[in-house]
């Protein structure tokens, strides 16, 4: 006979879809007459079903319809109920945002409204885009979490591991991390249909894990990183006759780029005819747009003269139309070799009028050229032409 206190329930199985959403928001995932209603519930605190004792570690006053019950001899049913709340976290996250998702490019910055946040496959590119620190919390904190709801399945089948002291969630654990890594130290084994199967899956996630996470390793290790850097302002002063826009790029690394290309672009409002305001964008002219070997620095120029859409702007200008200018550098490094590419954007602020970049060049007396890469951004007056 049942306890007084418990609440006994007998009968066919619910019929109820399955909501693993709606069993997140309840709190527990297959709660109640959900799943499977119960056979039997002994004063122990242990249900039956045809006579096999499958311990659940829930207090004795807790409720039937409080408290999970899953059928171990339906192994689809069993995992599903297991891994229900995981989905429904999923479910939750992949629905359309209502809250901005923010996006920064260069100095702008974006606030994408009725957007999804995320879609299986961006999972890849974000886990790339992670930093070194984050990317192991990642990846501990899913190792962690891996082994806890192992070592759940393993603590709710009563005696289904072997040398298992009964109950014990730290042994479950440390045996789940033994077959989540396909060691296995033998003292501990599966002693249930049930054990069998749940080391089976655990170990097909820990062979999955570990290809996933060494091609991910590979990859963050093996990616080519851009160490291109650009001047912190662009300057406009005269160079051979005519006012000319400049700015500055160095290689940083101690290898020289090959088949480097070069871009700048001017982004200003304009009124169109219609009284409106457009967004126009121009590619600036440089007096060289690529360059066959790039070993150090550069002064990248763009003469405004006549056909250059900065023809006769003043300051004033520029800051009516919001102006802004994106600069690229695209090139391949010949270790690797593989392409790179760096940008950096200017406000109309950014620009420095009547001044020019320090030299940073100096012949010496054996004939090789010295750059002083700490005077990079240093500019100077320019000398009245």
């Amino acid at each position: 006979m049942a306890a007084r206190d418990e609440e006994v329930v007998d009968g066919p199985v619910a019929e109820h879809p399955l909501d693993p959403v709606a069993d997140l928001h309840a709190g527990v995932s297959g709660c109640g007459d959900r799943w499977r209603r119960l056979k039997d519930v002994l004063p122990n605190g242990s249900h039956t079903h045809r006579g096999d004792t499958f311990p659940v570690f829930f207090p004795r006053k807790t409720t039937a319809a409080a408290c999970p019950v899953l059928n171990y001899r339906n192994p689809p049913e069993f995992f599903f109920a297991l891994f229900a709340p995981f989905y429904g976290l999923y479910k939750i996250i992949m629905k359309k945002q209502n809250t901005p998702i923010t996006m920064r490019a260069g100095k702008l910055e974006f606030l994408k409204l009725n957007a999804t946040a995320w879609e299986w496959r961006d999972v890849y590119h974000w886990i790339l885009s992670l930093s070194w620190r984050r990317f192991a919390a990642l990846v501990l904190g899913g190792y962690v979490a891996l082994n806890l709801a192992f070592a759940t399945a393993y603590c709710l089948g009563g005696n289904a591991i072997a040398e298992m002291p009964r109950g014990s969630f730290p042994a479950a654990f440390f045996f789940s991390i033994e077959t989540l890594s396909t060691v296995g130290f033998g003292h501990m084994y599966p002693n249930t249909i049930y054990g069998h199967i749940v080391t089976s899956l655990e170990i097909m996630v820990g062979m999955f894990w570990m290809a996933v996470m060494t091609g991910v390793i590979f990859v963050r290790f093996a990616r080519p990183t851009a160490r291109l850097v650009f001047s912190d302002s662009m300057v406009i002063s005269p160079f051979d006759g005519h006012p000319t826009l400049m700015l500055r790029v160095a290689n940083m690394r101690h290898q020289s780029m090959v088949e480097a290309e070069f871009r700048i672009m001017l982004i200003r409002n304009e009124p169109t005819k219609e009284g409106e305001e457009a967004r126009r964008f121009y590619a600036l002219k440089l007096t060289f747009d690529r360059i066959i070997m790039f070993p150090v620095a550069l002064t990248l120029r763009h003469t405004i003269d006549e056909t250059s859409p900065l023809y006769g702007s003043t300051v004033e200008d520029l800051e009516r139309g919001d102006a802004f200018f994106m600069a690229s550098i695209v090139c391949v490094d010949t270790v690797i070799p593989a392409p790179l590419q760096s940008q950096q954007s200017y406000t109309w602020e950014d620009i420095r009028f009547g001044h020019r970049f320090v030299e940073i060049y100096a012949d010496l007396d054996d004939g090789r050229l010295s750059v002083d890469y700490g005077r990079l951004h240093e500019t100077e007056p320019a000398s009245p032409s």
